[in-house]
């Protein structure tokens, strides 16, 4: 079998739906797989180390519809010839945006279509999506957050199938330490600073409260966007300036060695409907659970499957720094309980989220909607 993987994020851009597609197809052990992605200013040297084709087309960055809607049709052209050129037998959408290449590649080549789905693009698209995913012969969804969303869209239930993702990272082979009682408490937050509901602000407010509990204290925040600016003044509005640190975009060593030497990973994420957020899964959790971090996280949305309560982490109300702040301070001050969390974590991820899992179920939904699609 050989798989067509269409997809507007694909690496060398950096991402979380760029880091699944890749990952998973990668892995593949009985499926071909041919990319057709758009283009990027590192792609050659990126590309030519790929044991896969890679055809790059349109720009990287599609910013207004009008761009969009050229790049869809540039690669909707594009797919329809590798189709024909590579042979491949199903396509594999990697985002609903490019849904409408596997309804053309059904329609004029009668070729089956798979389509992977994650949250927020689906808020407020929906007759658009509607008329993509509901021919679509099956649909992948990466939470149960994720499957309500698709179903409100009219897709039938049985065509859904849920598959996790897997944390970008191997499992931490090091110990597990308590919170030190030598240095500094470390609090460490990855997410990008472009999306109001990752929760910055209500962890900006718990701050205060979680400085006069654990003296010393210190967060520091991985990424960047537009909003960076709007939180380290709200830092120093609330006179926490001296213990956040905003650091920007670090490179994966960098990241992963603050991974392995903060306390706890916190990233508060609510679904709010003013930017259609919520986590579809929250792959960054299962990333410090790797390293066998204890979390704290919203209660709402993806988090709900990325995050066992009291299990692998703390679930809060996302919109209640006292609540945050609490759960906070109890794995700042309780070694035992963080260190708990945190190997069971461990443990959840080696058990049970591996891409080498994650691969061999899509490759089991592509078989399975290709023998269906040749009996038809």
């Amino acid at each position: 079998m050989r798989a067509l993987l269409v997809t507007t994020d694909f690496p060398p851009a950096v991402g979380g739906i760029q880091a699944v597609l890749y990952n998973t197809v990668r892995h593949f052990t009985r499926t071909g797989v041919v990319v057709v992605a758009p283009d990027h200013p590192d792609a050659q040297a990126f590309d030519e180390n790929q044991s896969f084709p890679i055809y790059r087309v349109g720009p990287a960055q599609a910013r207004s519809c009008a761009q969009r809607v050229y790049r869809l049709g540039r690669m909707t052209v594009e797919s329809l010839r590798v189709l024909r050129r590579e042979g491949a037998d199903v396509v594999l959408c990697g985002h609903p945006f490019t849904a409408p290449i596997g309804l053309a590649a059904k329609r004029l080549l009668k070729k089956p279509y798979v389509v992977w789905t994650y949250a927020s693009e689906l808020v407020g698209r929906q007759r658009f999506l509607r008329r993509f995913l509901q021919p679509a012969d099956a649909v992948l969804v990466i939470s149960a957050h994720t499957r309500r969303l698709v179903t409100q869209l009219g897709v039938p239930i049985e065509s859904l199938l849920l598959i996790p993702c897997a944390p970008d990272c191997g499992v931490y082979a090091g110990v597990c330490h308590p919170p030190s009682a030598v240095r500094s408490p470390l609090l460490l937050t990855v997410a990008r600073m472009d999306d109001l509901h990752k929760g910055h602000d209500i962890m900006l407010r718990a701050m205060p409260l979680i400085a006069a509990k654990v003296p010393n204290v210190r967060w520091v925040v991985v990424g960047d966007g537009p909003l960076r600016s709007y939180y380290e003044k709200m830092a120093g509005a609330l006179g926490v300036q001296d213990v956040v640190h905003f650091v920007g975009t670090l490179p994966r060593t960098e990241r992963d060695r603050l991974l392995a030497s903060c306390d706890v990973f916190v990233m508060v994420s609510r679904d709010r409907k003013i930017d259609g957020g919520g986590e579809g899964f929250g792959i960054v959790y299962l990333e410090a659970n790797a390293f066998g971090k204890p979390v704290v996280a919203g209660r709402v949305a993806g988090a709900l499957d990325a995050v066992v309560d009291d299990v692998t982490g703390l679930l809060v109300d996302p919109e209640n720094e006292l609540e945050v702040a609490e759960a906070v301070v109890s794995l700042l001050i309780n070694p035992e309980l963080a260190v708990r969390l945190g190997r069971q974590g461990q443990a959840r991820v080696r058990d049970s989220f591996t891409w080498e899992k994650t691969a061999t179920a899509v490759e089991e939904v592509l078989l399975r909607t290709l023998i269906q699609s040749r009996a038809c």
